[in-house]
Parts: structure tokens; C-alpha cells; sequence
């Protein structure tokens, strides 16, 4: 056909027709001619007396194959990210790529963090390796090795063994995270940990810990669409990409973020059909991990969409924090607070909050952190303070809480249930047992 070769739509189309489908066609949108030519006039008249309905879900797990889709909705501005973390392939591998724990993402329903593809498969060793090796997807590289080393066009001599560790999918947010052990094969072994948060509507951040005996050189891979460029600003730790229709902004953070942690561009490409490429550029962020096997090294990735492509949306900046790491995430509307506790620290404490949760998210008013909570969101603890004083008290560990401010209260959401509350909250399970109690006796009633 005459779509691109990344267009899709038609297989939909058809699918909604073999399938009854409504969500298909909603994906599909109009009628494709591949439809009629491979069902007949019957077909084309069986897509349109199917009712077009949106997918219920916007993220999804696809756990067999290692797939994870985070996604903000299903209009043409939609933002969306990809991850992998599944096996490496099947039989010999033939087929398969060094893209474990890589990412592809989209912004404003663009595509701006790309795979790159294939090219080729026999025409030239070099650039079949080229594509298929770790440096060619948005990943992480360790001393600038491959997760998995290529052997001839269709096998391979090691390969890297994912492992998913936790998938959360809710309204507000979803999170992701795994590892796999491709970087222990190394004199001095290390494994790579990547964790996602998505914050829908908002943005993307990515975790990436590398737990190892020795010191590594560690490089941030990503592979810019076609048609997208970067520009630096004077901090070191931020880069803009931009389009004619969208943007994005990526700030990375080491431990030390000394001279040793820098960006550099590379002119790449990008094969989107078969046996053809164009130029891309790609971008890396380099930084070095310490020697000191107790500290596992992290870089800290903010993923901001910029969907105008224009100035940056958000000033990003790490602030001081005692038993962690915090940063400050400033816009015009509002000020965000996240916390990242040290796996070996009981709490993380800053100026205005702390918390024994190993990830606290804070949302405040008029672009001051000084300002009144709009939301919050608390990752695998018990307890919050603000202030000076206990917001929330829990006396058994609490998966995840998202708290979004309605009127003189706030709207709780938990693994365990749906509360409207005030602050401080101070016996979470009890409130919860209470709630759930009462539903049960509207529900007999």
C-alpha cells in the first residue's frame, strides 16, 4: 500500500472487521482499500456498521512478550511511551535486538525518542551489528558494551536475561520496573535496573541504578526522529529537542554531576522501511559510576514534554535532601517535590517534607514549594510529614497513595480502596476497613 511503513491503521481496520471490534475501528479511523481488496464490499459494509467505541484502557502490560505501553489517552495529542523488558527473543534469536529495558516515546502523538530498525540483514555485517547492538536503542551502556553481543547476522554469543519487577497502572499514574543481567559478564560485573513514572498528562521519570564492585563508564542513549534536533543550554544536565509539532525536554542527573557527566551529539540513522535509512541524530549523556561497591550509582532522568516545541516548559533542578535525593520541578502553574529515599536510609528529609517512602511525589500551588499541596503521591512506605508534622501515618507498609485536592479535601487512592479525606490522615487501614465496611452494607442493602 501507499502508507507509511510505522502506519498500521489498516491491519486494524481489517482486524475490526474479523474481530467485531469497535475499538479497532476507533484506532483505525476510516475505511482502508486494503479492507475491501481483502474482504470484498462485505467487509467494507461490515466496518461501517461496527460502532466506533475508544479503548477502555490507555496503558497496558503485556507480560508474555515484556511489552509495557504508558499512554495519556487515544486523541491525535496523546503522549506515549514504550517499554521493553521481555525475553530476548525465541529459538536462536535469530531476529532479536539488544534492547533490553529501552524505551521508545512519543509526544503530542509524535513520535521523539525512536528504534532505529533494522537496515538490513546480510547486505553488510557492520551495519546489521550497528542496529541491532544496545548502543542503537534508548537504553543504558556500561563501559560501552552491548547487553547482548551479536554472532553473525541471525545468532548471538551472550545474551541478556530481563526480569520484570513491578507494574502499577492507575488513573493519576503508572509505574514500571525491571532489570536484566547483560552487564554481568563483565570483568567487574554490574546489573542495570530501569524504573518508569509516569505522571499522566504531565511527565516521564526514569530511574536507572547500576549495582556493581567496580567503577563503570555509563552512557544514556537516545535516538532522536527523524526531523528532531537538540540544543544545549549552560546547564550541563539539560537538553531541548524540538520539531515543527513537538518537543521534548530531557534533564539527567548523576550522583556527582561533576565534568565527567556531559551530553554529546552523534549523527545517526534511522531505517524505517527495509533496506532504506535516513539520517537521525542521537544523543548521549555520559557519567561515570563510583568505585565504592556500597553505593549503587543512579541517574536521575526527567522526560518533560514540550508539546509546542518551543521554550522549555519546566526548570528542573536537584535540591538538598538528607537520606536521599530530592528535585524541584517548576512550571508556571506549579511547583513539584520528588523525594528518592536511599535504599539503606530509614527516611529522606528536605526543607518542607520527609518521608520514609522510597519515592514521594508532592505537587504545590502557584509554582512555589512553599505553597498549598495539590497532590501527592507515595511509593512503598508508612509515614509523611509536612511541615514538621505527620500527614499521613500508616502502621503497615503502603504500596502507592495518590491524593489530589477536591474543594477542602482530598480524593485518597490506594491498592486497597477510594477515600475522600482531610490531612493528617492517621490510621489509613483502619479508614480504609471503615470504608470498605460501609460499601459492603450498601451493597447488601
Amino acid at each position: 500500500d501507499r502508507r507509511a511503513a510505522n502506519d498500521f491503521r489498516a491491519a486494524l481496520g481489517t482486524g475490526a472487521v474479523l474481530f467485531g471490534r469497535g475499538d479497532y475501528k476507533f484506532v483505525a479511523g476510516k475505511l482502508g482499500e486494503e479492507t475491501l481488496w481483502l474482504l470484498g464490499p462485505e467487509g467494507a459494509r461490515a466496518f461501517d456498521e461496527i460502532k466506533s467505541e475508544e479503548p477502555p484502557a490507555h496503558s497496558q502490560a503485556f507480560p508474555d512478550s515484556g511489552y509495557y505501553v504508558m499512554r495519556d489517552g487515544w486523541d491525535k495529542k496523546a503522549n506515549y511511551l514504550l517499554f521493553d523488558c521481555g525475553p530476548h527473543g525465541t529459538d536462536n534469536c535469530g531476529h532479536a535486538h539488544a534492547d533490553a529495558l529501552s524505551i521508545e516515546l512519543a509526544v503530542n502523538g509524535q513520535p521523539v525518542l525512536v528504534d532505529p530498525g533494522t537496515l538490513t540483514y546480510t547486505g553488510s555485517q557492520t551495519e546489521r551489528d550497528a542496529f541491532r547492538r544496545s548502543s542503537a536503542h534508548n537504553t543504558l551502556l556500561i563501559d560501552g558494551e552491548s547487553s547482548s553481543l551479536p554472532a553473525g547476522p541471525f545468532s548471538w554469543t551472550s545474551i541478556a536475561k530481563c526480569e520484570p519487577l513491578s507494574w502499577i497502572s492507575e488513573r493519576r499514574f503508572d509505574y514500571v520496573e525491571g532489570r536484566h543481567d547483560g552487564y554481568e559478564r563483565l570483568p567487574e560485573p554490574a546489573t542495570h535496573t530501569r524504573s518508569i513514572l509516569f505522571l499522566k498528562n504531565d511527565y516521564w521519570l526514569l530511574r536507572d541504578r547500576v549495582s556493581s564492585v567496580g567503577s563503570h563508564r555509563l552512557a544514556l542513549r537516545f535516538h532522536v526522529a527523524s526531523g528532531l534536533d537538540g540544543t544545549r543550554d549552560g546547564n550541563s544536565q539539560s537538553l531541548e529537542l524540538s520539531g515543527k509539532k513537538t518537543g521534548l525536554q530531557i534533564a539527567v542527573f548523576s550522583k556527582d554531576n561533576d565534568e565527567a557527566s556531559r551530553w554529546h551529539r552523534e549523527e545517526a540513522k534511522v531505517s524505517q522501511c527495509y533496506g532504506s535509512s535516513e539520517p537521525a541524530p542521537a544523543w548521549t549523556f555520559s557519567a561515570k559510576s563510583s568505585a565504592n561497591p556500597q553505593v549503587a550509582e543512579e541517574l536521575v532522568t526527567f522526560l518533560l514534554p514540550n508539546p509546542g516545541g518551543n521554550a522549555a516548559k519546566f526548570q528542573v533542578r536537584e535540591v538538598e535532601a538528607i537520606g536521599g535525593r530530592a528535585f524541584e520541578i517548576r512550571s508556571d502553574e506549579h511547583c513539584d517535590l520528588l523525594m528518592l529515599r536511599d535504599a539503606k536510609s530509614p527516611r529522606v528529609e528536605t526543607m518542607r517534607m520527609a518521608s520514609d517512602f522510597n519515592l514521594s511525589w508532592a505537587r504545590f500551588r502557584n509554582g512555589d514549594v512553599e505553597g498549598e499541596l495539590l497532590e501527592l503521591l507515595v511509593m512503598d512506605g508508612k509515614h509523611v510529614e509536612l511541615d514538621g508534622e505527620a500527614i499521613l501515618r500508616s502502621e503497615q507498609r503502603v504500596e502507592y497513595l495518590v491524593a489530589s485536592r477536591y474543594g477542602d479535601s482530598f480524593r485518597v487512592e490506594t491498592s486497597e480502596g477510594l477515600l475522600d479525606l482531610r490531612f493528617p490522615i492517621g490510621n489509613l487501614e483502619q479508614l480504609l476497613a471503615d470504608s470498605n465496611r460501609q460499601l459492603a452494607i450498601g451493597n447488601r442493602k
